[in-house]
């Protein structure tokens, strides 16, 4: 028999035979190092899980809105969409989308200082 489990890395479901119950094992989708328990988990406790882990994840809109307001910073005053779009990109560090979050802030950061330095270059 198998039980299923949250790799918390990545949130990817994962099913184990129980002869790994209470060994450390790899997930084969993040490589990450996942301490499976001793004992099971039950149906009501797995379903517990997905639920937050579901919650958890950033939707699509507040990813594309992170990268949009960083791009906008380049062009439409720089404090404000830079601003927004480092708090964005902090969101979605937080709700475990990590490559997106650093993304957006690293972008953010950029656009917004290069908007400000386009913005008093061309200042008359």
């Amino acid at each position: 028999m198998s039980q299923t489990f949250i790799c918390p890395h990545c949130n990817q479901s994962l099913d184990a035979p129980d002869e790994l119950l209470g060994q450390t094992v790899e997930c084969p989708s993040c490589q990450g190092k996942i301490a499976l328990p001793q004992s099971t988990v039950r149906p009501a406790m797995l379903a517990t899980l997905a639920v937050t882990s579901a919650a958890r994840k950033s939707s699509g809109g507040l990813i594309a809105a992170g990268y949009i307001c960083g791009v906008i910073a380049l062009l439409f005053f720089p404090p404000g969409f830079g601003v927004a779009g480092l708090v964005i990109g902090i969101v979605n560090l937080t709700k475990g989308r990590t490559g997106h979050g650093i993304a957006q802030i690293v972008i953010s950061i950029t656009c917004a200082i290069f908007g400000m330095i386009i913005g008093a270059a061309t200042w008359e």
